[in-house]
């Protein structure tokens, strides 16, 4: 208690702007009466006559510059968190078994032994800064370099060396020799290079001297060499808790059990949800083991983040959202019959590189997409767009979302290059919405069907009564997803609905595991996880589930009726 007393009181006296001195008597004060009694540790006194110092310091520093104005505690707060944060270089040596610290120069401190770690190439020694404007970083390297001109990659090779001359018995260097991820070879640092090269000439045979110089460490923790397998004695462990996973690796290999052996019983919140939105049924449709993992487990997996680039692009973007924000711009200059020049917003919005490169393929991107907009505006012939929100209740789940695009003519959707999955998708459940409403629209669509054009391809108006049986088979399809892992991927699922007969399961399987230069839809991290030793095309059985599963999705957007099946010969109902 006597504790909050004290950090309450100095909550409200350190919440106000002082002056410089003022902060210093208040901290000052604050550090007795937290700590009345010097500390028994001797690390514990040195952290606290540190914090004085950096208090004193603070005071006399603003004295010195003649500052006498008020300084707010927020400018308090960040001025000590940069102080504190920063390394101790006084921290003193040999304290403990083992000492760690920064490289300094000059510290001509003889070791026993001495480590250096991180010595990778490329990490040491650094490089010397880009020129710019500093005119002696531009002549490090030429005839015009005098003496004096500082070198950081020169300043580290002498540190080196230091630390070399510095250890009495074992001079102990590490860097790291393989990729984490593909165990491809990774050099050392150059310096690290020269000093065995230097050594094993000292020897009769330097190769094999060399050989016998390095040694080898396993790349993960449960290796059998990291527990003195092989013949390399200088080869161990301590991590006692890696030892059985290393004694199993040379027994036999068994494949991974499938996550789910039987379905989990039906979720609270599903079986008694009183509303759903169109957009969540659409995630768990395009995405059904990431929605399974994250409403089921409990489980988000990490976003797919695209990394912003700092430098102006040297060329257009072939794919990913940056190629959707090019379509989308061009498409709506075309509609709106916008007369200003659109390459230099989009290049000053860093979508496009500059100069003729960028002129010529903002031109193909032109040619590409303007064919759709106005076949679009053709068909639109002068009407406005408009949303409207729909609601529906399918067996006590009132389904309800907003839908745009709507004109009088049906309900608009626009796709430059060919329909896929997830497109079909997202198009398909706002015109099963709508006419579920009893709002009869046609989906009319704008996108590459080869031979039939660019549109308008359209989907006839459904009754109200056969959409509702539509939306409650995928609410169906839905509530089995979130029992069990559903067999099934939007884009895999499109290539079956799509594909010929005698070719549907060699294209599906294709398009699941992909090769070394296309995509596969089972390396995303939903489906590596949540359908992990359970490969949709391993058996008959499996293939069918994914099969059957596919088309209830997609004869329901595309066709918009309940998928009957396949008869006991594998053909169409």
């Amino acid at each position: 208690l006597g504790l909050l007393r004290v950090l309450a009181r100095y909550q409200k006296a350190l919440g106000e702007a002082m002056s410089p001195g003022q902060w210093r008597q208040r901290l000052l004060a604050l550090l007795d009466a937290l700590l009345p009694e010097p500390p028994q540790a001797a690390n514990s006194q040195r952290a606290l006559e540190r914090l004085r110092k950096l208090i004193n310091e603070f005071a006399r520093d603003a004295d010195t510059a003649g500052f006498e104005g008020d300084v707010p505690p927020e400018v308090l707060r960040a001025h000590f968190a940069g102080v504190l944060a920063q390394a101790d270089t006084r921290a003193p040596l040999l304290t403990g078994g083992v000492s760690f610290g920064r490289m300094v120069p000059m510290r001509l401190l003889p070791f026993r032994v001495i480590c250096v770690l991180g010595l990778n190439d490329g990490d040491f020694p650094r490089r010397d800064p880009a020129a710019g404007l500093n005119q002696l970083t531009a002549e490090l390297g030429t005839d015009k370099r005098r003496h004096g001109d500082r070198s950081l990659r020169e300043d580290d090779r002498f540190l080196f060396l230091q630390l070399f001359a510095s250890a009495q018995d074992v001079f102990y260097l590490s860097y790291l020799g393989a990729d984490p991820r593909d165990g491809s070879v990774r050099e050392p640092s150059v310096l690290v290079s020269e000093l065995i090269d230097a050594a094993a000439e000292y020897h009769l045979d330097p190769p094999a001297a060399a050989k016998r110089i390095t040694v080898r460490h396993s790349l993960q923790p449960f290796a059998p060499a990291a527990f003195g397998g092989g013949e390399e004695p200088r080869r161990f462990s301590y991590r006692q808790q890696w030892h059985p996973a290393a004694g199993s690796l040379g027994g036999a290999r068994r494949a991974l059990a499938p996550w789910f052996a039987r379905p989990l019983p039906p979720m609270e919140s599903v079986v008694g949800e009183a509303e759903l939105s169109v957009d969540a049924l659409r995630r768990f449709l395009t995405d059904p083991a990431s929605q399974f993992l994250s409403q089921r487990l409990g489980l988000r997996l990490p976003d797919d983040v695209d990394n912003a680039e700092d430098v102006e692009p040297l060329v257009m973007a072939a794919r990913g959202g940056d190629t959707v924000l090019l379509q989308q711009a061009v498409i709506e200059a075309t509609l709106d019959e916008d007369a200003a020049p659109l390459y230099p917003r989009l290049r000053a919005r860093a979508l496009l590189p500059s100069g003729a490169l960028g002129e010529r393929q903002f031109a193909l991107l032109q040619a590409q997409t303007e064919p759709y907009a106005q076949a679009l505006a053709q068909w639109q012939a002068g009407t406005a767009a408009g949303s409207r929100r729909y609601e529906v209740d399918i067996d006590g789940v009132r389904l309800h979302g907003r839908v745009d695009g709507l004109h009088p003519h049906g309900l608009v959707r626009l796709r430059p290059g060919p329909l896929n999955g997830r497109a079909a998708i997202r198009q398909g459940l706002d015109w099963l919405l709508a006419n579920a409403a009893g709002d009869p629209q046609p989906l009319v669509q704008f996108h590459d069907a080869g031979d039939d054009g660019l549109g308008p391809h359209t989907l006839p108006p459904l009754e109200a009564e056969r959409a509702h049986e539509v939306l409650r088979r995928l609410l169906q399809l839905r509530s089995e997803g979130l029992r069990a892992p559903l067999l099934y991927g939007p884009s895999t699922g499109w290539v079956l609905y799509t594909a010929a007969e005698a070719k549907r399961e060699a294209e599906g399987r294709a398009k699941w595991h992909g090769s070394d230069r296309t995509w596969g839809e089972s390396t995303g991290a939903g489906y590596q996880l949540a359908l992990r030793g359970h490969d949709p095309f391993a058996s008959a059985d499996s293939y069918r589930h994914v099969l059957h599963n596919s088309f209830v999705v997609f004869t329901a957007v595309r066709e918009g009726r309940v998928f009957p099946g396949f008869d006991e010969e594998g053909a169409l109902r």
